[in-house]
C-alpha cells in the first residue's frame, strides 16, 4: 500500500446495477459479491435452511427465529427487528472504531444498523457460518442498498483470513483507527467455539493490516530514496515486457531459502531441470544455487535494506552468465550496482511520472510482499503453468530457520564454536520472537511453528493462488516441509519433473541495456534540476500557508476578512498542485501527514452534529495547519534527495543506500507516544539506532582475571577511557553506552569523553554485572576463534 487514501467503491470499481434484477436473492448477492465474493459463492451453492421462522411485522420487517430440538430460539425480534439492532449499532462509538467486527448475522438487521450509522466511516465485518441460514434469509431480505452504499464484509468460514484481508483492501486505515469484535446476542449459542476462531483470524488478519500501514510509515522515505538512486538505471535497463507470455503454459520451478530447500537441490541439479524448466530463484538463495552448480534462469530482488547485498556480495560475471536478475525498482541501489549480470526492472509507475518523456512500457508484474511473492508473479508473468514451490517453508521446519548454506550464515561465521553453534543461533533466531510466534500445521498435518510475519506472506500467497486456481491455474506445493498451504497440490519435486519435464524450456530472449543510456541520463539529470526547483517552492509556500491558515483563525467571525483570506489561500494551493511530478512526489514522502489528514477528516465528518459551523471551521483549519507543515518538511526531504541523485548518476558523489539520521518517530505519531509496538504510533526510525555497549567492571578483567579497571594503559588513560574514545572514531556508530555497577566512578574514569554528548554511563546492578562478566570470561578461554565467546 503506497498512498493512505480510502477505496470506497468495493474493491471491484463502480457499483453494480443490482437493482435490475428480480427478486432479492440476486440483488443481495450481486452486493454481496463486491467485497465478499467467497461468501456469494458459498450461499450461492448452499441449499436454503428449512429450520427456520420468518415473522413479518406490520412495518414490513422480518423477525426471525431458528427452530430446534429444544423449541424455537429467537434470533431476531419479531415485534421490532430494525429497533433491536440500532440499539446493539448505538453501543458502539464509531470514533473510536474503524473497523467493526460481528460475529452472527441472524436476520441482518444490526448489520444494517451498524452500516447505516457508519456510513463510509467505519468498515463492518460479519461472521456467519450459517450458509443455509444466509441463503434463506437473503432469499426473503432485501439488503442490497445497504451492503452496497457501506463498507460491509461476509465471511463465512471463521478461519478465511484471505477474505477477510481481501474485503479490507483498499480500506487499510481504517482499522488502524480501532478494531472491535461484537457478538450478536441472539446468535452467540448458536456459533459457539467458531466465534473464538473467528476472533483469532480477526486479530491475524489485523495485525498483517497494521504491518501493511506501520511498512508503508516506515519505509515511504527508504522507498523513495531507492527509486531515485536507481532511476537512471531503470531509465536505461531493459524491463520484462517482452517476457510476457514467453513461456505460456510451460512448467516453472520458484527456489526460495527455506530450510527444506537441502532436500530438493540433488533434484534441482538435475540437467534436465535446466533444459525443460524455468527456474526462479531469490537472490536469497542464489550463492547456495551457483554452489551446487545450479543455474536459475532468473533470480529476484526487492529488499529496500543494503543488507541485501550480502546475497551478491563476490559473484563475478561468470559466476552468473545466464541468469537474469529481475528487481523492482525500490529495491536497495547496492544491489543493482553490484550485480554482475544481466538486469531487467519491472515497471513502477512513481518513476514513470518523475521520466515524462523518458517513460517507456517496462511490463507491470504485480508487487510482492517478499521476494518469494515476486518469484511467483514472474513466473505467472512469462504464462508459466503449473508453478511449483520450492523451499517455501512459510514456518520453522525442524527448528530451522534458513536452509543450510544460507547467506546469513556466513555473516554468523565468526560467532560460531563449542558453545555456540549454527543449530543454536537458528533456534535462538526463532524463540526470540516470543509473542510473535504462531502455532499451525505443516504439509502433512503435523504442529509447527511459523511467526505473525511468515503467517501474513502464506495469507498472501493464499490469495493470489486462489485467484490462480480459479482461473484454472496449477498450483503445486514440492516444498516437502513447511506450513500447509491452501489451494495447492502437495507433490515431491521428483515428481514433479518427473510428470511436466516432458518437452525443452524456450529460449528467452536477452536483457540487453537501451543503445542511446548517456543521452537519457543527461536528459534526466536536466529534468530532477527541475523538480528540485519546483520542491524548493512546494516548501516555501506550505510555510507560508501556516502562516496563512494563523490569520485565518483570526478572522473566524468576520465573514468578508475570512472569505478574502481563503481565497488567498486557494491561490496558493492551485500553485502548489500544479508543480507535478514533484508535488505528488512531496506527497507520498508524506504518508503520515496524509493519515493524519484521514484521521482528522474523519472525526471532523463523525462530529458535525456536535460541532457548530464556527467549531467545524476552525476544526479544519486546524487540520489544515498540520498538514502544510508536514508537507514543508516532506518537500525538504525532497530537494534533499534529488540534489544527492544528480550528484550519484552524474558521479560526483555515492548512492545512498541507507538513511542516516532520519528519524520518523514523528511520522509515525498518529496520537502521540502509544505503548503498543505494533501500533502505528510507535517510535521508529528507518535506520534503527546503533550505539556500542561496553560492560565495565571495576575489578575483574574481560577473561576473569583480577584487575583494576583505573589503572593506566597508556599515555595516562585507562582501559575504559581508551575503548571509549576509540570508539567515538566509528562514525557508523550513532554512541556509546557505559554499564558499570558504579556510575559515578565509570564517569569519572571516561574523562573528558563523557562530555560527549554520544557518550552515556547507565548503572546497572553490581552483582548481576560481576556474574556476567565472570562467565564472559570462562566463555572466551574456551573459545579460541569466537568474539562472542560461549557462556556470555
Amino acid at each position: 500500500m503506497d498512498e493512505f487514501s480510502l477505496d470506497l467503491t468495493g474493491g471491484g470499481g463502480a457499483a453494480p446495477s443490482s437493482w435490475s434484477a428480480s427478486g432479492p436473492f440476486e440483488r443481495n448477492l450481486r452486493a454481496l459479491e463486491r467485497r465478499s465474493p467467497s461468501a456469494a459463492a458459498a450461499i450461492r451453492a448452499a441449499l436454503p435452511s428449512v429450520d427456520l421462522e420468518f415473522v413479518e411485522t406490520p412495518e414490513g420487517e422480518f423477525g426471525l427465529r431458528a427452530i430446534g430440538a429444544s423449541g424455537r430460539r429467537t434470533l431476531a425480534s419479531a415485534r421490532a427487528p430494525l429497533a433491536e439492532g440500532r440499539r446493539l449499532a448505538e453501543t458502539i462509538d464509531p470514533l473510536e472504531s474503524g473497523c467493526v467486527c460481528v460475529v452472527g448475522f441472524g436476520a441482518g438487521h444490526h448489520c444494517r444498523a451498524m452500516v447505516e450509522r457508519f456510513g463510509v466511516e467505519s468498515v463492518v465485518a460479519c461472521f456467519e457460518p450459517d450458509v443455509g441460514l444466509l441463503r434463506a434469509v437473503f432469499e426473503r431480505i432485501d439488503h442490497s442498498r445497504w451492503i452496497e452504499s457501506g463498507l460491509f464484509i461476509l465471511v463465512t468460514n471463521a478461519d478465511d483470513g484471505p477474505a477477510l484481508g481481501r474485503g479490507l483492501a483498499g480500506l487499510e486505515p481504517l482499522p488502524m483507527l480501532g478494531t472491535r469484535i461484537v457478538e450478536h446476542p441472539a446468535s452467540r449459542e448458536r456459533i459457539g467455539e467458531a466465534s473464538t476462531a473467528f476472533g483469532l483470524t480477526v486479530m491475524r488478519v489485523m495485525k498483517t493490516t497494521r504491518a501493511a500501514v506501520a511498512t508503508a510509515l516506515v519505509h515511504s522515505r527508504s522507498t523513495v530514496r531507492n527509486l531515485f538512486m536507481n532511476i537512471d538505471r531503470y531509465a536505461t535497463e531493459p524491463g520484462v515486457l517482452d517476457l510476457a507470455g514467453i513461456a505460456s503454459g510451460r512448467p516453472a520451478i520458484v527456489v526460495s531459502a527455506g530450510p527444506s530447500l537441502a532436500r530438493s537441490l540433488p533434484t534441482l541439479k538435475r540437467a534436465e531441470v535446466r533444459e525443460r524448466f524455468i527456474v526462479i530463484g531469490a537472490t536469497t538463495v542464489l550463492k547456495t544455487l551457483l554452489a551446487e552448480g545450479i543455474r536459475p534462469d532468473f533470480v529476484c530482488a526487492l529488499d529496500h535494506h543494503d543488507l541485501s547485498r550480502r546475497f551478491i556480495e563476490g559473484l563475478t560475471a561468470a559466476d552468473v552468465e545466464g541468469v537474469t536478475l529481475v528487481v523492482e525498482p525500490k529495491v536497495n541501489a547496492s544491489v543493482v550496482d553490484l550485480y554482475p549480470g544481466a538486469i531487467r526492472m519491472t515497471q513502477e509507475d512513481r518513476l514513470d511520472d518523475l521520466l515524462g518523456g523518458l517513460k517507456r512500457p517496462m511490463g507491470t508484474i504485480p508487487a510482492g510482499a517478499t521476494v518469494a511473492h515476486l518469484s511467483y508473479f514472474l513466473a505467472r508473468w512469462l504464462g508459466c503453468d503449473p508453478v511449483a514451490l520450492v523451499g517455501q517453508d512459510l514456518g520453522f521446519t525442524d527448528g530451522q530457520y534458513y536452509a543450510g548454506g544460507a547467506a546469513i550464515h556466513e555473516v554468523w561465521g565468526g560467532e560460531l564454536n563449542a558453545f555456540n553453534t549454527l543449530e543454536m543461533m537458528e533456534w535462538q533466531r526463532i524463540v526470540r520472537q516470543g509473542g510473535n510466534l504462531v502455532r499451525t500445521v505443516d504439509h502433512l498435518g503435523r504442529p509447527m511453528f511459523t511467526d505473525e510475519q511468515m503467517a501474513a506472506y502464506l495469507q498472501q500467497f493464499e490469495a493470489a493462488f486462489e485467484r490462480d486456481t480459479a482461473a484454472g491455474r496449477r498450483v503445486i506445493d514440492a516444498t516437502e516441509g513447511g506450513a500447509k498451504k491452501r489451494f495447492t497440490e502437495p507433490m515431491t519435486l521428483e515428481g514433479f519433473v518427473e510428470a511436466f519435464g516432458t518437452a525443452p524450456k524456450p529460449e528467452l530472449p536477452a536483457a540487453i541495456r537501451l543503445g542511446d543510456a548517456g543521452s537519457r541520463v543527461g536528459r534526466l539529470s536536466a529534468m530532477l534540476t527541475g523538480m528540485s526547483a519546483d520542491a524548493k517552492t512546494i516548501a516555501a509556500q506550505s510555510r507560508r500557508s501556516a502562516s496563512m491558515l494563523g490569520e485565518l483563525a483570526e478572522a473566524l467571525g468576520d465573514g468578508p476578512r475570512f472569505n478574502r483570506k481563503v481565497d488567498e489561500l486557494h491561490v496558493v494551493r492551485d500553485e502548489v498542485e500544479a508543480l507535478e511530478p514533484a508535488y505528488g512526489l512531496v506527497q507520498h514522502i508524506n504518508q503520515a501527514g496524509q493519515l493524519k489528514r484521514l484521521k482528522a477528516d474523519r472525526a471532523i465528518r463523525l462530529e458535525r452534529e456536535s460541532l457548530d459551523e464556527l467549531g467545524t471551521r476552525r476544526r479544519q483549519i486546524e487540520r489544515d495547519a498540520t498538514n502544510v507543515s508536514w508537507l514543508a518538511e516532506a518537500a525538504d526531504e525532497v530537494v534533499t534527495l534529488i540534489e544527492q541523485t544528480r550528484a550519484a548518476i552524474e558521479g560526483r558523489g555515492p548512492r545512498l543506500t541507507r538513511d542516516h539520521d532520519v528519524m520518523i518517530s514523528q511520522a509515525l505519531d498518529v496520537d502521540g507516544p502509544q505503548a503498543d509496538p505494533a501500533s502505528v504510533g510507535e517510535a521508529t526510525s528507518i535506520r534503527e539506532v546503533v550505539r556500542a555497549v561496553v560492560f565495565a567492571h571495576d575489578t575483574v578483567g574481560g577473561l576473569g582475571q583480577a584487575r583494576d579497571l583505573g589503572a593506566e594503559v597508556w599515555n595516562g588513560r585507562n582501559a575504559l577511557r581508551l575503548t571509549v574514545e576509540r570508539l567515538l572514531f566509528a562514525s557508523e556508530l550513532d554512541g556509546v553506552t557505559v554499564v558499570a555497577g558504579d556510575v559515578e566512578r565509570a564517569r569519572r574514569l571516561v574523562g573528558d569523553a563523557f562530555d560527549n554528548d554520544r557518550v552515556r554511563v547507565v548503572g546497572a546492578d553490581a552483582a548481576r554485572l560481576d556474574r556476567r562478566t565472570r562467565r564472559g570470561g570462562v566463555g572466551r578461554l574456551w573459545a579460541g576463534a569466537s568474539w562472542r565467546g560461549g557462556g556470555g
